[in-house]
């Protein structure tokens, strides 16, 4: 049995300090919103070391909020992959077949990088530009 994140889209609330004064911790909650009802589940409480910079702490954040968008990602191109094995049950004998499958997931990825392409998410965009 697969185990599958909290359905809904997933939200990161307000990044702030614990306390005014040293040591203080970032913390944030993940929530996840229904879009039938409209309602809000908390998925969540993350704490980051306040040793961190605002800047890194939030893309932390943003990228813990994305993980179910990541997860379908990933879960499509392995799909892909396995059209591309000889040995799977779900192998095409077609490079278009896999191509255009893995090109059904273009939009996503490109809206995943972009929430991580703003000024204060270098350290991000780095990350992903270099091979």
């Amino acid at each position: 049995m697969t185990r599958l994140p909290t359905s809904g889209e997933w939200l990161e609330g307000s990044l702030c300090r614990t306390t005014a004064d040293w040591p203080f911790h970032w913390v944030a909650e993940i929530t996840a919103i229904d879009p039938v009802s409209g309602s809000y589940t908390c998925i969540g409480t993350v704490r980051q070391a306040g040793a961190r910079r605002y800047d890194e702490a939030l893309a932390n954040l943003r990228l813990m909020a994305r993980a179910p968008a990541m997860l379908q990602i990933l879960q499509a191109v392995s799909r892909v992959l396995d059209m591309s094995d000889p040995d799977h049950e779900a192998f095409v004998d077609s490079a278009p077949d896999c191509l255009d499958a893995l090109l059904q997931q273009q939009e996503a990825l490109r809206a995943l990088l972009e929430c991580f392409k703003a000024k204060r998410f270098n350290s991000i965009v780095r990350l992903t530009a270099d091979p």
